[in-house]
């Protein structure tokens, strides 16, 4: 087993040719331990079906709920918000003027 390489000292362009890149459109599964969860993300495949599974990922229960508490965080910012409304209201316009 290697040593770990704390994230500030891993370049970016490693991170992105270290890892594989998934497209998942929900959570299909969720198991949470005392020191390690899963998460299992997963395609809708057809309505009211179970999920195809794409990824799994073991992380450390605690990084997951700092992930949680993060992404909470993100979007409960006004400013996050904001760019957000802004954004689907000009996606919502060009669709509207496009009928």
């Amino acid at each position: 087993m290697t040593d770990a390489i704390p994230v500030g000292m891993i370049k970016t362009e490693q991170l992105v040719n270290a890892n594989n890149f998934f497209y998942a459109d929900q959570l299909a599964q969720l198991a949470v331990g005392p020191h390690v969860s899963k998460l299992t993300f997963g395609n809708d495949i057809s309505f009211g079906a179970m999920p195809e599974p794409v990824v799994t990922i073991a992380i450390p229960t605690q990084s997951l709920i700092n992930l949680i508490r993060q992404a909470s965080d993100v979007l409960n910012d006004p400013a996050t918000q904001s760019g957000m409304h802004a954004e689907l209201s000009k996606y919502l316009s060009n669709f509207q003027a496009k009928k």
